[in-house]
């Protein structure tokens, strides 16, 4: 009986909390604080002018009304009124080719400072570069997770970061800086200080390279930075140096377009990613590595990803 009795309070204690939450208001899809920017002229990164004094309505993150006429506005406490008194009004800009710890650091700083120094360094160098009016980076290579994990949880003032994750090298490569004495590698031997700070990691064989890969997508990634060429801070690489095998680089773009990060699927695209890009699978595991590019083939988005690897290593055809 006690049984019975405890199984049918339960139930109703069950049926109460279901009817109230049933009952409740849902949240407003787009909540949060409201941002109104009046008398603005808007640059919307397709037109050539600038728009007639315009008033902005943010809710959130999101864009609510843009209106040539003033913008009725809840006076909540979380309301900030901006007035722009003629200025202009832009979308963030995107970096596409950034370093977390190479911005202001030289890379003798990097590899020989000490990484919480260089971490503080950084913090204030992010700060300043949102304050130039980047809101995204695309950092393309070094030991960026911290301060993106940082700049994420409201820790430090920044832009919000699409991490490489460390360079990827062959060795005498554009992203290996060790020093004579560092050489030869011994495999099982500890790691040169670039590779233990998370600067650059050495990969002479497509089964390395896949490690490598994987490391750097469990860590956070989301793009691979490989230095398939030479480059103008390399030490050992000239500019028209050519690097990685083909294997190498097959192995590098597959094992980046199997992973989960990216689904397949006929309209799949990542929303939380700026650059929009649409990145298949499937089409990536049949891309044909052994030859160039013909220019009709260069936007065709199953030679996106290949056509930069490709075109490093040998001039793209004419014919």
């Amino acid at each position: 009986m006690k049984t019975k009795f405890l199984i049918y309070s339960l139930g109703i204690a069950l049926n109460t909390i279901i009817a109230t939450w049933a009952q409740s208001p849902l949240p407003a899809i787009n909540a949060g604080p409201v941002t109104v920017f009046s008398n603005v002229r808007i640059f919307d990164g397709k037109s050539d002018k600038l728009s007639a004094p315009t008033n902005v309505l943010v809710r959130g993150n999101k864009i609510e009304k843009i209106s040539s006429q003033p913008i009725p506005t809840d006076r909540r406490a979380d309301t900030v009124l901006i007035d722009g008194g003629g200025r202009t009004l832009m979308p963030g800009l995107i970096d596409m080719h950034w370093h977390t710890m190479l911005v202001r650091p030289t890379v003798a700083q990097l590899l020989n400072g000490d990484i919480g120094h260089l971490n503080l360094v950084a913090g204030a160098e992010a700060n300043d570069t949102l304050m130039r009016g980047f809101t995204t980076v695309r950092d393309v290579g070094g030991p960026s997770f911290g301060l993106k994990q940082a700049i994420d949880e409201g820790v430090v003032v920044g832009p919000r970061i699409f991490p490489s994750g460390a360079i990827i090298s062959v060795t005498s490569g554009h992203g290996d800086f060790r020093q004579p004495w560092e050489v030869p590698r011994v495999v099982g031997a500890p790691l040169s200080r670039g590779e233990q700070v998370g600067a650059a990691m050495i990969a002479d064989s497509p089964d390395e390279v896949r490690v490598r890969v994987r490391e750097q997508l469990m860590l956070g990634a989301s793009q691979i930075k490989l230095t398939a060429g030479g480059g103008v801070a390399s030490p050992h690489s000239p500019l028209d140096a050519s690097t990685f095998t083909l294997e190498e680089l097959r192995a590098a773009v597959l094992r980046y377009a199997t992973n989960p990060l990216y689904l397949d699927n006929e309209e799949w695209t990542n929303d939380d990613n700026p650059y929009r890009r649409q990145l298949r699978p499937q089409a990536l595991q049949h891309l044909d590595f052994s030859r160039t590019l013909r220019r009709d083939e260069v936007l065709n988005y199953e030679s996106l990803a290949a056509h930069r690897l490709l075109t490093s290593i040998c001039p793209l055809s004419s014919r």
